[in-house]
């Protein structure tokens, strides 16, 4: 078995995606396809759809794509999947049923802001619904395979895991400390490579491969530190096969553990524990999987639970719209056609990613022609604007979201800006108020430190305070908050001297 590894995770390739795929199955599985002998440039992605792990066909409409890379791997969230290759990550959103035009680029920053060098990415979601990224730390280009010790008798792999910033959609990533795993290789030709994350309802479990190996560990939290299961010799789980990724099913309280051959073959074992190690895999993928001849190997594959199969859609939206005016919040959306509709759940967001419903709008129901519907609101004092997106519910309890819609309010009571960023040995914020207030401000790092916290009267018009202390202050992203009657705003901030 072999495996290619690109040395950085950040640069964005354009693709050719078709916007009619539909993932209609309980799981997807992303995973690359290249000729025998084939270099990484010629690896193609691909994405396949299941109801029982077992049969597996190409998504509908897919068009798979070449030069994303050897280690793809894919996730949903909300009305999204997110498909994530060493080269960035392409989204596809279920309501409108259109990928992005173009693939973004993905970044790792740690708590001073610093690029960091990553591959093999896995990605799990935490319970905040954040999107969490499990990699292989890599030295960056020139220095070598990242999974191997090149030349040297012995080295020490590095597990680390990233947590999403919240307003990057999934494109940046921050590190966090320590190493979930360090594993050391005691041969000039071993290898560690492709960390694989999922849940198991009580426990996380962290598979990673060893050459044509899957070694298993687990920790109580996301970031621990993980173990080696207990009952495995050295965690080996299997020699069966390598590359892996994994899955519990809750229904059958039932492991699925999937890895590549040295044949190029894609491989599924169920399995009830970690009492011992398995065998005896079955194929599920192969180069006819994705309607190739069989000069082609199906490697690396990634897993996912697909939440998009409950998003079949009871109307056709036309459009979804929304104004502030006078101090009121105005949404209006038509839909083309309705079957068997029940109504609309109006939702709000103030971050984009956590949404509370705020009313409710019953439809029509059945109908081809065009209805328009409408909600209003009073808009929150204090806050810039907020987000609103539409589920559209059935009579079946079936469900789907609208496109997402931001709406800017006009009034917005107190507003403060950095008047720098990034700044250096002085931090000055900016205030702009149409109302006076007393307002609390509080400087934070990454870690949750509060370095400065302090209360303010902020006049009517506009003002600034300074802060020299920033000057003690360690380099790095720290967030500031300003909270008070009419604002309650968090903005980060990157400090470089």
């Amino acid at each position: 078995m072999y495996k290619l590894h690109i040395h950085v995770l950040i640069f964005a390739i354009a693709v050719s995606l078709s916007a009619k795929a539909q993932p209609s199955k309980n799981y997807l599985m992303s995973y690359f396809t290249c000729s025998s002998g084939g270099s990484l440039d010629s690896h193609r992605v691909q994405l396949a759809e299941s109801n029982n792990g077992y049969s597996w066909s190409s998504v509908p409409g897919f068009t798979s794509f070449v030069g994303g890379g050897s280690v793809p791997d894919v996730i949903t969230r909300n009305n999204k999947l997110y498909l994530y290759t060493t080269s960035g990550v392409k989204t596809y959103d279920y309501s409108t049923n259109t990928w992005d035009k173009d693939m973004s680029k993905v970044s790792i920053v740690d708590s001073a802001g610093t690029s960091q060098y990553a591959v093999d990415p896995s990605m799990i979601l935490d319970s905040s619904g954040r999107l969490v990224m499990l990699y292989l730390e890599s030295s960056g280009p020139g220095t070598g395979d990242p999974a191997g010790c090149n030349g040297a008798s012995s080295c020490t792999k590095y597990f680390r895991s990233a947590v999403e910033v919240p307003s990057s959609g999934g494109t940046v990533f921050v590190k966090q400390s320590g190493a979930r795993l360090s594993y050391t290789i005691t041969t000039s030709n071993g290898s560690a490579s492709d960390p694989d994350i999922f849940f198991n309802g009580t426990q996380y479990i962290l598979y990673i491969s060893t050459g044509t190996n899957v070694r298993a560990y687990y920790s109580a939290t996301l970031h621990g530190t993980y173990t080696a299961m207990p009952l495995l010799s050295s965690a080996l789980l299997t020699s069966s096969v390598g590359i892996p990724c994994g899955y519990y099913d809750a229904d059958s309280a039932s492991y699925f553990t999937f890895g590549h051959t040295s044949g190029g073959l894609i491989q599924l074992k169920k399995h009830a524990s970690f009492n011992s190690s398995i065998s005896s895999f079955t194929t599920v993928v192969n180069y006819n999987t994705a309607g190739l001849s069989s000069t082609y190997s199906a490697q690396s594959p990634g897993f996912c639970k697909n939440t998009l199969t409950m998003a079949a859609l009871p109307v056709k939206l036309l459009d979804f719209t929304g104004i502030e005016n006078d101090e009121i919040i105005e949404l209006n959306w038509r839909t083309a056609s309705e079957s068997n509709a029940d109504g609309f759940v109006v939702e709000r967001s103030l971050d984009g990613n956590e949404y509370t419903s705020v009313g409710y709008v019953k439809a029509v129901g059945n109908s081809n022609n065009i209805n328009r519907y409408d909600f209003t609101e009073n808009a929150l004092l204090g806050k810039q604007g907020a987000y609103y997106r539409l589920t559209m519910v059935d009579q079946d309890g079936k469900w789907t979201y609208s496109n997402i819609l931001f709406v800017a309010y006009k009034y917005v009571g107190l507003n403060f800006s950095v008047i720098e960023n990034p700044f250096g040995n002085v931090l000055t914020l900016g205030f702009q108020a149409n109302i006076s207030d007393r307002v609390e401000v509080a400087v934070i790092d990454l870690f949750g430190h509060i370095v400065l916290q302090e209360q303010k009267e902020v006049a009517v018009g506009n003002s600034q305070f300074s802060y020299y202390q920033a000057a003690d202050w360690a380099k790095g992203i720290y967030f500031i908050s300003v909270k008070g009657k009419y604002c309650n705003q968090l903005t980060k901030v990157l400090h470089l001297e």
